[in-house]
């Protein structure tokens, strides 16, 4: 068998003020790989971090942030942390020497005994109490479901809300309370009431609400259903269907429905204009119209086929509610239909495709001007028929290790055309012309990047995994021609 040396390191990093703990255990007979895992703890268990790093440099070439459990060593403890009430803490699996790994886990983890469970009254509230003894003696408190301390035996109340429309079920035993579901109170005969202010139905008590009340179906208070009846308000464009009902004690209850309930007979759509420049299109009674039954549809319903239509422009110095192009009816110039539309409708197009760049030059519109009388707009269409004739592609640095792909006029001049397009366009062809690169900034953050072997970095980076960096862990690899 072969023996076993642990080696440990501890470093000083620049840029932290803790000391980064290296753990690498390496067998004798076996070549050592080029990375290890190290633990970098912090103020407190729960602020430590794993770190994959290089041998060679000690994580001054290579340091991935990795999950805790990969810096795990091979013998744990559990460890309980107490928070500041004594009813709060955490659970931890950590080394069994100090700052080599710790990772919170679930506090059943930490529970050696349990020794009883207990209701207690807090000075807040009362809560049901588990104690546990520690792998370490310590005594651990804990607040579980109210379940595990309820009694066998009890009586469950009712305690009405303000509103006394409305309470909560309790299971009461002796000092414990705990609440129930409400149908745990709910009695076995109950008297049914409609409440005309509330529109609805509620059940309670024989012996009065005090005991027992809540909100239910109104199929219990309505018993018989008498009628129906329909509202309507056309210049509002509000339209009700009413419920007419008798409940027990043979009051009249009138309650709003589905408006489909009060659809006798064919319907037809017909168009209603209520501003000059705007109209809806109804569902209505074909017999008897809108104030019989009417509902709210789509304007393409009461649409007149294309020949009947035609669009015209409506100037904002007309001072109408409204401005702009507009779909009106030929026969009666816009009484029987008005829609409006979208202004190209209205005015003439230009032939040409107009590049509008932004004000950097990065990205942009492609447009048509169009006319209506001395009105000039813009018609906007989709980037590529702008596309020049000839383009280039174009790395845009944005930042450390950051940028664009964009693809630009063949002139170089971005102003005349230029689309963000994939990182993929930017990057050289050949694979000789790139190399990953680890770069480790000034608050320690390490992240792996494929850049350009040329400029180092500034003609082409893109972030890659940091496992693709590992490759690149020889004694002679250091930092970029260029940095940015």
């Amino acid at each position: 068998m072969n023996t076993e040396t642990v080696f440990r390191f501890k470093i000083s990093l620049n840029i932290m003020t803790t000391k980064l703990i290296i753990l690498a255990s390496l067998l004798l007979s076996e070549t050592s790989s080029s990375t290890r895992f190290a633990w970098l703890p912090g103020n407190s268990l729960s602020e430590g971090n794993c770190y994959e790093i290089d041998v060679e440099s000690l994580g001054q070439k290579y340091r991935s942030k990795v999950p805790k459990s990969r810096c795990k060593t091979e013998e744990t403890k559990f460890v309980w942390v107490q928070g500041k009430n004594e009813t709060d803490g955490r659970c931890f699996e950590t080394s069994l020497a100090e700052g080599l790994y710790a990772e919170e886990v679930i506090p059943k983890k930490c529970y050696k005994n349990v020794l009883s469970v207990k209701w207690v009254e807090l000075p807040k509230k009362s809560v049901c109490l588990k104690f546990i003894e520690g792998f370490e003696g310590e005594e651990i408190k804990q607040v579980v479901s109210d379940i595990e301390c309820k009694p066998p035996e009890g009586t469950y109340q009712f305690v009405p809300n303000s509103d006394k429309l409305s309470g909560r079920c309790f299971f009461v035993s002796g000092n414990f309370k705990t609440d129930e579901p409400l149908i745990k109170c709910r009695p076995s005969e109950l008297q049914y009431f409609w409440l005309e202010e509330k529109k609805s139905c509620y059940e309670a008590h024989p012996q009065g609400v005090e005991l027992y009340i809540s909100k239910t179906k109104d199929q219990h208070c309505l018993t018989e259903k008498v009628n129906l009846s329909f509202e309507a308000d056309i210049e509002k464009m509000k339209f009700t269907c009413l419920e007419h009902f008798k409940d027990q004690s043979g009051k009249t209850v009138i309650k709003p429905t589905t408006l489909s309930k009060c659809k006798k007979g064919e319907t037809h759509y017909r168009f209603y204009k209520v501003l000059p420049l705007k109209g809806y299109c109804l569902e209505e009674d074909k017999a008897e119209g809108a104030k019989a039954y009417a509902t709210l549809a789509g304007l393409e319903k009461c649409r007149p086929g294309d020949e009947y239509l035609m669009s015209k422009w409506f100037d904002q110095k007309l001072k109408l509610h409204d401005y702009g192009c507009f779909f009106i009816d030929k026969e009666s110039g816009g009484e029987k239909y008005i829609e409006k539309i979208d202004k190209k409708n209205c005015g003439e197009i230009g032939v040409d495709f107009l590049w509008e760049p932004n004000t950097d030059g990065w990205s942009g519109r492609c447009i048509k001007q169009g006319v209506i009388g001395e009105n000039k707009y813009d018609v906007v269409f989709k980037v590529r028929e702008c596309l020049p004739q000839k383009t280039i592609y174009f790395w845009r640095k944005t930042g450390p290790y950051k940028g664009e792909c964009y693809e630009i006029d063949g002139s170089g001049d971005r102003y005349k055309y230029s689309e963000k397009i994939a990182l993929d366009f930017c990057k050289p062809k050949l694979v000789t012309d790139l190399k990953y690169f680890f770069h480790i900034d000034e608050k320690g953050i390490g992240a792996c990047y494929l850049i350009d072997q040329k400029t180092g970095g500034e003609e082409y980076s893109e972030r890659v995994k940091d496992e693709k960096c590992k490759t690149n862990l020889v004694p002679t690899s250091g930092e970029p021609s260029a940095k940015p």
